[in-house]
């Protein structure tokens, strides 16, 4: 069995992981959190979109959005499997303006 047939997502609609909104993010996460694959999920979207710019990533992959993916890598906020989302992400305010790119 693989890790995606694990996840405790499997079986949800796609759109789901493409959120509009910050209540329609926060909804996605919260279907991570307790997620047995959840680390091998956020090193899959890391893998894929490593050197694309953050534009040019999207969904909550790994209970995180492209912008803090992005974050963390650049700020090495990934440690061991503990991931720290940024405070600007946290707060539910917009991602700083810049291109980052993913690893």
């Amino acid at each position: 069995m693989t890790w995606m047939e694990r996840a405790q997502c499997l079986g949800q609609e796609p759109e789901l992981w493409f959120p509009c909104t910050r209540k329609e993010t926060r909804a996605a996460k919260s279907l991570c959190v307790g997620c047995p694959v959840i680390w091998e999920c956020l090193q899959a979207a890391l893998r894929e979109e490593q050197g694309k710019s953050v534009k040019s990533c999207h969904g909550v992959r790994g209970g995180l959005t492209p912008e803090e993916r992005a974050h963390a890598v650049v700020f090495g906020d990934l440690r061991g499997r503990e991931v720290h989302t940024p405070g600007w992400a946290q707060a539910g305010s917009s991602a700083p303006e810049r291109d980052v790119h993913v690893g």
